[in-house]
This record gives structure tokens, sequence and C-alpha cells, in this order.
């Protein structure tokens, strides 16, 4: 009986270990589906939006949307928008995508920013109180989901550490992107910033003049091919796992051991 009990102890370890896969320690960002937010200019006929204007809103999120629980969204914009050019940045909460837009002769500088409740579009550099984006060394980048754009529009995520040090990575589309994962790596950024330790998160949207954007997912995670922006998460056997297989082979061991004694 005893031998029947081993046997079926090891097939279960077995069938743990093959079966208890985990994806690589996911961090989201923002999912963008569950809160309606909105930015825009929109003149009315003779009343032209003056260069540099600006309008920020700052959003509690839905539970697990966002990191940090807060969205920051901060407009401004290049040129003087005139009536019939609009540029708009805008969160559709019911399709969960990001949607930025200019028309006619408009460019506008869009950022998004998780820093925590504030209620500034001044960055809190501490305000998310030192998250580990790469889950104890797994991560190794941010993922953009399902990227849509046109020419020469530009990405760049600025992070800070606890320390207040800052480092970006970013990229310019040279030509229509239209619905790829994208993927930021860590080993791009301008400085040397403590991943295991962050502070705050921004995303700055730039382009030229009718640029238009859009996204529906923010995480932080790793790439099975990094030669492939596209490829799905890395899976990973689970610590429970190992743990649940190394307990199993020492019992095994050490009931043969007491048997030949």
């Amino acid at each position: 009986m005893r031998k029947i009990n081993l046997l079926s102890l090891a097939i279960a370890i077995l069938a743990a270990l093959l079966g208890d896969q985990v994806s690589a320690g996911i961090v989201t960002i923002d999912t963008f589906d569950q809160t309606t937010q909105s930015l825009d200019f929109d003149p009315p006929q003779g009343t032209p939006v003056p260069a540099s204007s600006s309008a920020f809103d700052e959003m509690q999120t839905g539970p697990g949307e966002a990191i940090g629980g807060y969205r920051d969204m901060f407009i401004r914009t290049d040129n003087e928008i005139a009536f019939s050019d609009n540029g708009q940045a805008t969160v559709v909460s019911n399709l969960g995508e990001v949607q930025v837009s200019n028309t006619g002769n408009a460019s506008i500088v869009v950022e998004f920013t998780w820093d925590g409740m504030d209620n500034s579009a001044d960055v809190d550099t501490n305000g998310l109180g030192g998250i580990d984006l790469t889950m104890g060394g797994l991560n190794d980048g941010i993922l953009v989901g399902n990227t849509r754009t046109d020419l020469d529009v530009n990405l760049q995520f600025n992070l800070w550490d606890s320390t207040g040090t800052t480092g970006s990575i970013g990229r310019t589309f040279q030509q229509d992107t239209n619905g790829e994962d994208v993927f930021f790596a860590y080993d791009g950024l301008s400085n040397q910033v403590d991943l295991t330790n962050i502070g705050a998160i921004q995303l700055v949207i730039t382009g030229l003049e009718a640029y238009d954007l859009q996204f529906d997912l923010l995480q932080s995670t790793t790439l099975t091919d990094p030669q492939d922006p596209a490829s799905p998460p890395t899976s990973v056997s689970s610590p429970a796992t190992l743990a649940l297989v190394s307990a199993g082979l020492f019992g095994l061991g050490f009931t043969r051991r007491n048997k030949r004694s």
C-alpha cells in the first residue's frame, strides 16, 4: 500500500510541476476599462485657443484599473488652434481604449501620469510609494497594447524612483502601426533608475499636426522573444510548485532511507 501511495504522490507532484505555470509577474499600469476621462480643445468660431493653453484632470480609477488608483491627464497646445481645428485626448472606458487625435492644423502634447492622489499636474515622484515594476526581476519593459498610430507620433515613458532619479525610454513611429503590441525595454532607459522602487510613471505623447494614436493597455511585463515585440509574456514555474516538488522529493528519499535501515 505504501508503494502505491508514494507513486501517487510522485505523479501528483509531476502534474503540479507541469500544470502550475503562471505568467511572469505582470504589473498593470492602466487598463482604461472602467472610467471615462476626457480633455479637449474645441474653440468657438472667432475665438481661437492660444498656443501653450493647457487643461488638467485627475480621476480616481476603478479597482485594479490603474496603478496607484488615480490617473492624471494633461494636454497642452503646441500652436494656436482656430475654429474647426481641434485637438482631443480621450479615454473611452466602454471600449477600454485611449484615443488621441488632432484635426486640421492642430497639435497637442498629452501626458498621462500615475503618481497617486495629488490633484496636480506636477509629478509627485513618491506618489506610488515605491512599486516594484520588475516583480522580483521578472519584468524587463513596458508593453503598450493594441497600438494604432499614423506617421511621426512619439511615445515616451518617464520613470521616477524614490530617490527622485528619473529616466526615460521612447519611440517615434515613422510608419503606420495597426493593432500591434509595442514593447519599451527597460535596458533602453536614459538613466539608471531603481525599477524595484518606483514612485511615479508618466507617458508623454507628441506628434506633428493632425497626428492620431490609439492603444488599450499599459503593463510592465517580459517577453518570450526579445526580438519580437508582439510575443506573449513568458511563463515561469510558480515558487509554490517548486517548493512542493522539493518537499515531495525529500519525502521520497527519507522514506527509502528508513526502509533500507
